[in-house]
């Protein structure tokens, strides 16, 4: 469970010098000398901001998560992947006669990836 109290604190008054028993306002020991302790309203307040953006930033935790477990593949295989869509662009392009139907196009899209197969990457 995430310590909401802490989190205000450090946000509304960072590097002060304090210790929280239990999770309650009244838990809170200031013994920071430069900085002044925040209210019980600034706290109460900034909890509910911190709890308001806790979908967005798990949201965003899930996100760099995903992106982290496939990142390594495009990095360690960035020459691979160029050299695929160097070929592929330089692949002989088919056109069809106007008026091509659906189905050729899905033929022609076979074809396609069936020639790039065909080339060593």
């Amino acid at each position: 469970m995430k310590n909401y109290l802490m989190f205000a604190i450090e946000s509304l008054a960072p590097n002060s010098d304090y210790v929280i028993f239990g999770d309650e306002y009244s838990g809170i020991e200031w013994r920071d000398k430069v900085n002044t302790k925040p209210t019980e309203e600034q706290v109460t307040a900034k909890i509910a901001e911190i709890k308001a953006a806790e979908p967005m930033s798990q949201l965003r935790d899930e996100r760099n998560r995903r992106l982290a477990e496939c990142d390594w593949i495009v990095t360690k295989n960035a020459n691979r992947w160029n050299r695929i869509a160097v070929k592929t662009s330089d692949a002989p392009l088919i056109s069809l006669p106007i008026g091509g139907d659906f189905q050729d196009q899905q033929q022609l899209a076979g074809f396609h990836r069936f020639a790039c197969r065909q080339n060593e990457f």
